[in-house]
């Protein structure tokens, strides 16, 4: 027994003494990984679908975001970075478990948006952590690469919603953006203006009427659904149908022309085609 003692503390010191990495040193190096990764991509693809076989992608929506977000969840079997003896032995005692019952460090279960998120929302736990910790805003905005007042919306977006984290909410179904399905993008059959280059009376007083109600041009296209020039012509139409209300609205309409005149002008034509 003194003996196994012995040799246990004699593997003991041999083993040399590591040291775990903080998370400023994780990030540094995972900076310093990124452009290899990208260089090597293609080559990394079967591996990565080795660690996460099946992967979906739901539509959620994040706190902050305008617009609804895709999030991909997955779990990663982390079996599969280990050396194949060990990854046949633990194979071996787990035959009986299924892979979403293996033990918690084999499998992580992961959580990633997927689309483009607007930067003061990407920032904005960041932003939160490193003014939790003392940091001055100028300081955080120089370390997050941003403004002065993206991070104060940041810091907003975050106090806003009492957590350090985003708040992230699935959706049952994506809106329906196709013409035909939208109330305000129905094709009308509405006679066009003339000389308005495409307007029709619907759009003009729509526009006029946002207009009233303080809405900005870009405001008042995504409402009905058109582009912003479509507004700004409404808009140039309407200004022009006023200055020429205003200019000859007073002015006395033509006399329509008396029927002796008429009858007199169908004679006379009468008589030249004679």
């Amino acid at each position: 027994m003194q003996e196994l003692q012995k040799g246990l503390k004699a593997a003991k010191t041999s083993i040399p003494a590591t040291k775990v990495p903080t998370p400023k040193q994780v990030r540094a190096q995972l900076d310093h990984l990124e452009p290899l990764l990208k260089e090597v991509q293609p080559d990394l693809l079967p591996w990565l679908r080795a660690l996460a076989p099946r992967i979906e992608v739901y539509p959620v929506v994040v706190t902050g975001a305008p617009k609804p977000a895709l999030e991909a969840r997955f779990d990663v079997n982390l079996l599969q970075l280990l050396p194949a003896e060990w990854a046949a032995f633990l194979r071996e005692r787990s035959a009986s478990m299924k892979e979403s019952q293996l033990p918690a460090p084999f499998v992580q279960h992961l959580r990633l948006i997927v689309t483009d998120l607007p930067k003061y929302v990407q920032i904005a736990p960041e932003a939160k952590r490193l003014c939790d910790s003392g940091m001055t805003q100028r300081a955080a905005a120089k370390k997050l690469g941003c403004s002065a007042t993206m991070l104060c919306d940041a810091l907003k977006l975050m106090e806003m919603q009492g957590s350090d984290e985003l708040g992230i909410l699935d959706l049952d179904s994506l809106p329906d953006r196709r013409r035909k399905n939208h109330p305000d993008r129905q094709v009308t059959t509405e006679k066009v203006i003339r000389g308005s280059n495409g307007l029709t009376e619907g759009i003009v007083q729509t526009v006029r009427e946002l207009t009233e109600q303080n809405y900005t041009p870009h405001g008042i296209a995504l409402k009905i659904g058109c582009r912003i020039s479509t507004v700004h012509r409404a808009l140039a139409w309407d200004r022009r149908q006023k200055r020429i209300q205003s200019r000859f609205g007073n002015a006395r309409p033509a006399r329509p022309s008396s029927d002796k005149f008429r009858d007199a002008l169908k004679r006379i034509q009468k008589k030249s085609s004679a």
